[in-house]
């Protein structure tokens, strides 16, 4: 007996709906039971989580198209509260508010090579705000930003690089006190430590202002002549790990408030993100809305150019802190966006 085209679309329909939600639940029980992020293929999984996703719109029109049981609608709700759980929160409206200090602060990964120095100036003038943390700064952009920015930033301390990603620097409408300013020995991180004072009531606050870039993780890739493509074989981000130690231990030693920006080169669903938010909170996830994504593809005009890929820069404050207001700004000259926060002071804080 042959079955009918629809009947067997539909079987199929219901098998790709049973793989797809087996697989959720399979790699999210995984990340319960594995340490730190897991063994490497699941690590590298992980980045993507917010792709994970992508085949649940269609599903769920399929299942008005197919009309299947009514079970199969509810082995659909799993995926849509397993999204709710970890992407639902960035969805909701968010309220604004303002505290006594009020700080707009930028985080932009320029680029180190491929920019223009224009379009560049340009974002960060138009963000408006108080102080500026950027990453991958060359002596180039640097002898730029300085002269462009002047009026706005008249304080500015940093480190450019002639080339390559490690260049940092910090511009600020505040006089600034350089804290620290040193990389590591994988020659990637860069972190600066600056501080600067602002009135609060009758007194005033000293606020720790850390610039930070990471190493980003490598997926090693094996290649073969009886290979059409290479196939990957490993995934690390060791040096990332003990980067985000180091800025913790830094952070502990602290008890000011803190404002600290990086393009981390990592994402949420990341063991560094739990590590470091356990004693700091994500502005964007406070007080943003949408996907957030900071980082896309730069492989020149095909389709994925310009796809916010995943959410890798962040701008983190202390307890003292609260986030009012956080966006990604448009692209424009990077292969990140720029991200913005409006904080607003709103006390002593707690004992770390």
């Amino acid at each position: 007996m042959i079955m009918e085209p629809y009947k067997v679309s539909q079987k199929m329909y219901v098998v790709f709906v049973g793989g797809y939600v087996a697989t959720l639940l399979s790699l999210y029980g995984l990340r319960l039971v594995t340490a730190g992020d897991g063994p490497w293929w699941l690590a590298f999984a992980s980045v993507w989580e917010a792709w994970w996703y992508a085949p649940l719109p269609l599903l769920l029109v399929g299942g008005m198209v197919w009309r299947p049981s009514k079970y199969v609608v509810l082995v659909l709700l799993v995926p849509c509260l397993l999204w709710g759980e970890a992407f639902g929160g960035l969805f909701w409206p968010r309220s604004g508010g303002e505290g006594e200090l009020s700080v707009g602060v930028l985080s932009f990964n320029v680029r180190y090579s491929g920019y223009d120095p224009a379009v560049i100036a340009a974002i960060i003038e138009e963000a408006g705000a108080d102080i500026v943390g950027i990453q991958e700064l060359t002596t180039e952009l640097d002898a730029y930003l300085a002269t462009e920015l002047a009026s706005i930033y008249p304080y500015q301390l940093t480190t450019p690089a002639v080339t390559g990603p490690w260049g940092s620097g910090v511009f600020s409408r505040y006089p600034l006190t350089l804290v620290s300013d040193e990389g590591d020995a994988y020659g990637f991180l860069h972190t600066q430590i600056v501080s600067f004072t602002y009135p609060v009531g009758d007194g005033e606050e000293e606020v720790y202002f850390f610039n930070v870039h990471t190493t980003p993780p490598q997926l090693l890739i094996e290649t073969s002549p009886l290979l059409p493509v290479g196939v990957p074989r490993g995934y690390g981000a060791w040096p990332r790990h003990e980067q985000i130690r180091e800025v913790r231990a830094q952070l502990d030693e602290i008890s000011e408030p803190v404002i600290l920006v990086c393009d981390c080169n990592m994402t949420p669903a990341s063991y560094d993100y739990d590590y470091l938010t356990a004693n700091l909170s994500d502005a964007f996830a406070e007080a943003g809305w949408g996907w957030g994504h900071t980082f896309h593809f730069e492989g020149g005009n095909g389709w994925l150019a310009g796809i916010p890929l995943i959410r890798i820069d962040y701008i983190f404050y202390s307890e003292h802190w609260g986030a009012y207001e956080a966006r990604v700004l448009p692209r424009g000259s990077s292969d990140h966006r720029a991200l913005y926060a409006q904080l607003g002071f709103e006390g002593e804080g707690k004992e770390r």
